[in-house]
């Protein structure tokens, strides 16, 4: 019966040493495992965002080397989407031409810090022709100008934002990133969403009072038909079906068929400086979506880059 006994405990023994013994072991291979799962999500991730760059050096070069005389989506720069097989993924790219869009920062007149009386009701077209709610207007220029102030009505400074929770000030400086409109009150996610394809936020030029032109050969009909003095939804059209087949080659071309006073040179132009890539680069288990403004000068061609972002533009 002892040995029974005896025989018994060294079996239980043994069954939990093969149990422990095999506990480790799988602690050991998941750890293994995961640790060969890292290592190749950061190969994986380096690769991505290298190859993510070598784009943005390629497109720099294609924007060097591009006829600046005038910019418009006939071009080779222009074309969207087109995506390129690599070792072990792909590579998708696209190019916006930033003077399609409207400037957030031509709202105020950075040499005064007073708004651009002109500007301000571009803008607020542009929001009536989208539906969205006129108090952005007064809201967007309370953020950016330099003064505590509120415009009107619906303006909105740091009375407004020291309520929320968290508390926070207007920005009170020309906006690094269009993102920052999330912030400004009344804005909505899904109002943020219209607005977004239809404005940017460009350095202001220093020591000047002028403003970023719309290239007429880039931007939507709603923004035309908003900058543009009495131009009309059908002369926008007019310009957007002539443009589709090879784009103006100077302002004066479209002025020729809407009338030189609905499109001022102040205003509108057929050439651009700032554009913005997106990348996409899949490699593996990794996905890197980078965003980059890019600037040409206009004199020398020369192209850098002005910022850069990972995962939102």
């Amino acid at each position: 019966m002892k040995a029974r006994r005896q025989q018994g405990a060294a079996l239980v023994i043994a069954l939990v040493v093969v149990a422990i013994a095999t506990i480790l072991a799988t602690a050991l291979v998941w750890e293994n495992h995961l640790d060969r799962r890292r290592t190749a999500n950061q190969i994986f991730g380096a690769e991505s965002l290298a190859n993510a760059l070598a784009v943005e050096d390629f497109v720099r070069d294609v924007l060097a080397n591009d006829e600046r005389e005038s910019d418009h989506l006939q071009e080779p720069w222009a074309r969207q989407g087109d995506v390129f097989p690599i070792e072990g993924g792909s590579l998708q790219g696209s190019i916006i031409d930033l003077h399609g869009r409207f400037n957030i920062n031509n709202l105020i007149d950075w040499e005064n810090g007073n708004a651009r009386p002109d500007q301000v009701e571009s803008f607020r077209a542009l929001i009536q022709s989208l539906g969205l709610e006129q108090s952005l207007v007064e809201a967007t220029v309370d953020w950016i100008d330099p003064d505590i102030e509120p415009t009107g009505f619906s303006g909105a400074e740091d009375d407004i934002y020291l309520r929320n929770d968290p508390a926070y000030r207007t920005a009170n400086r020309p906006l690094a990133s269009i993102s920052e409109l999330r912030l400004i009150a009344n804005m909505t996610p899904e109002q943020f969403a219209v607005l977004q394809p239809y404005v940017t936020a460009l350095p202001p030029v220093p020591g000047s009072n002028t403003v970023t032109k719309i290239n007429i050969n880039t931007a939507p009909p709603e923004l035309l038909t908003a900058v543009g003095q009495n131009l009309t939804p059908d002369d926008a059209a007019s310009l957007v079906d002539l443009r589709n087949q090879e784009g103006f080659s100077a302002l004066a071309d479209a002025q020729a068929i809407v009338g030189a006073e609905k499109l001022s040179e102040d205003l509108f132009d057929v050439k651009s400086e700032f554009f913005r890539i997106h990348v996409l680069a899949v490699i593996g288990s990794s996905r890197v979506s980078m965003y980059s403004v890019l600037h040409r000068d206009p004199q020398s061609g020369t192209v850098r880059t002005l910022g850069r972002s990972l995962g939102t533009p």
